[in-house]
């Protein structure tokens, strides 16, 4: 597509945007009332008088944009020059507060460095940099570095002030009795407020490492670190009271962990125990998610240790959950499982019924004529292969085939043993 093409499919699109758009930027200055019609001597809703009050109220408060768009308010209600003082006056304040705003900026915003400390806290030393513009001298900048403390302009400072010669002193004291060089860095003294601030907030560092390591030392290390995250000032940091702090908080979690673990083991081990007296089939599900419970607190458990000493146990439950995964028990009782390929169906069904049953089924080895010594396992045995040939036919299987074929890996359904042996969990 050439660019004339795209110009042309794109100019319906620009056209609604600007529809769009304009009204937007048309609105963009206009103050609050501004959807309401104006009536002679008013605009968005007030008169002169009330935006006059409104700027004034603004400029009183240091909110000087505010105030100058107010005044502008005023003189669309009442056209003429009778607000140029109030705007002269609002636009010298926002100057003023503005190079106010620099100077302290200069002097007093940037980081501080070089600290050094007493040993309670308490600040000896610390500067810093303010960078040299043309002009200036250490005197011109004690003259600025006192303007800044004092929320003044440099202009508005008497620099022949007792103030003026003290900050003269301390910088000179700091850098040399010199000219500067435009450009290079000037090292600006932390004023005495300053310093004691820092102090006054190492102490709080300090007594926050208290309250911390009391935490710790109460089995809350939760608690402990987050009153830490609270410290972040440098002295407090490098003291051998943090690293205390965080040496108790560190025992602390250590010892909570190992409790957690050993709960966990004891937990597990249980549940394995109560899954032992479960029926097999009655309470199939109950007996999967104790069993999937406990293998969950060995996992934690061995995430919580950082090592494998929980794998022999693991593996024995593991088998375990297998073993009961390999059925499936209907509401009514009867029981799904796999017959592996190369195993006959009875000797299958066989092994399902004595694992559902906890216990090995007795064999007389009799036989007729001799039917009186079989053993009442052996009699319920043939009612059971009767009724689990009678479920299989009842799902279209052909038994014959089923009973036949060793080779074949298939589900078999068999009814629940629980009607025709006795239990042996």
């Amino acid at each position: 597509m050439n660019l004339r093409s795209r110009a042309t499919l794109a100019l319906p699109l620009v056209i609604l945007l600007a529809g769009f758009i304009i009204p937007l930027m048309m609105g963009a200055g206009v103050d609050e009332g501004a959807d309401v019609d104006d009536r002679p001597g008013t605009h968005a809703g007030r008169t002169a008088a009330e935006w006059e009050a409104l700027a004034r109220r603004a400029l009183a408060r240091g909110a000087y944009d505010r105030a100058i768009s107010a005044a502008k308010s005023a003189e669309s209600a009442d056209a003429g020059e009778q607000y140029g003082e109030l705007l002269d006056n609002a636009r010298r304040a926002r100057w003023r507060a503005r190079q106010i705003d620099r100077n302290a900026e200069r002097f007093l915003g940037r980081p501080a460095q070089d600290l050094v400390f007493e040993s309670d806290g308490a600040v000896a030393d610390g500067v810093r940099v303010a960078i040299a513009l043309p002009g200036e001298s250490l005197w011109t900048m004690a003259t600025a570095w006192v303007a800044a403390d004092r929320d003044a302009l440099p202009s508005e400072i008497d620099d022949r002030s007792p103030d003026v010669y003290a900050a003269w002193d301390r910088l000179t004291a700091a850098n040399g009795v010199r000219e500067l060089e435009v450009g290079e860095e000037v090292l600006i003294p932390l004023l005495d407020t300053e310093m004691e601030a820092i102090a006054e907030a190492n102490r709080r560092d300090m007594a926050s490492l208290g309250d911390a390591l009391a935490a710790a030392d109460a089995g809350d290390p939760d608690g402990a670190r987050s009153i830490i995250e609270g410290v972040t000032g440098r002295f407090a940091l490098a003291s051998s009271e943090y690293h205390d702090v965080i040496e108790a908080v560190s025992a602390a979690e250590e010892e909570r962990k190992v409790a957690l673990e050993q709960d966990l083991i004891i937990r597990a081990s249980d549940l394995v125990e109560s899954s032992r007296s479960l029926s097999r089939v009655a309470s199939h599900g109950e007996l999967v998610r104790t069993l999937r419970e406990a293998m969950r607190c060995l996992d934690e458990a061995e995430e919580l240790s950082g090592d494998e000493r929980y794998a022999q146990p693991r593996a024995a439950v593991e088998q375990m959950l297998d073993d009961v995964e390999r059925y499936r028990v209907a509401a009514d009782g009867s029981v799904s499982v796999l017959k592996p390929a190369g195993v006959a169906y009875t000797e299958a069904a066989a092994d399902a019924v004595e694992w559902l049953l906890g216990r090995e089924l007795v064999w007389s080895g009799a036989s007729f004529p001799m039917s009186g010594a079989k053993t009442d396992d052996e009699r319920a045995w043939a009612r059971y292969l009767i009724e689990a040939a009678r479920l299989a036919r009842a799902s279209g299987v052909d038994v014959e085939r089923l009973i036949a074929d060793h080779e074949t890996e298939t589900e078999i359904a068999l009814p629940n043993p629980e009607d025709y042996f006795a239990s042996g969990i």
